[in-house]
């Protein structure tokens, strides 16, 4: 199947704003963090379904198919854009905040891919309706 499952995110502030990521408070309202998880783009398919082809006796038909799509671990992407401060601190400016800030995000990435490992496999209905005309 061709599997286009993703989200997007995109968080700017619009007034002061402070986030936890990891263990440390970032101030991000000049800034924004920016995230994306999808899967494989072509999964394996398994399911088993039950239809009725449009004939010469009837001009509808109907499809019903269950089953589950292997759509492979998440890929997950974080980062942030924009400046970043700790207190008054721009992280850009301090090469050992802008370590720690990545490495919390390699955290925070891992987690998340952890916690999504459930949907590697992804259940799929299809409900299908024809008209011949």
């Amino acid at each position: 199947m061709m599997n286009n499952n993703e989200v997007t995110l995109k968080a700017k502030p619009t007034a002061v704003q402070t986030v936890e990521i990891g263990s440390t408070t970032y101030d991000i309202s000049s800034g924004q963090l920016n995230g994306k998880v999808d899967f494989d783009t072509f999964a394996p398919y398994l399911g088993m379904g039950w239809g009725k082809a449009v004939g010469a006796s009837s001009r509808w038909a109907f499809l019903f198919d269950l089953g589950v799509m292997f759509q492979g671990s998440p890929n997950v992407d974080l980062n942030t854009s924009g400046t970043i401060r700790v207190g008054a601190i721009d992280v850009s400016t301090v090469p050992g905040l802008q370590a720690t800030l990545q490495n919390e995000i390699q955290r925070e990435k891992s987690q998340i891919k952890a916690d999504l490992e459930d949907f590697e496999i992804y259940p799929v209905v299809s409900l299908g309706l024809t008209y011949r005309f």
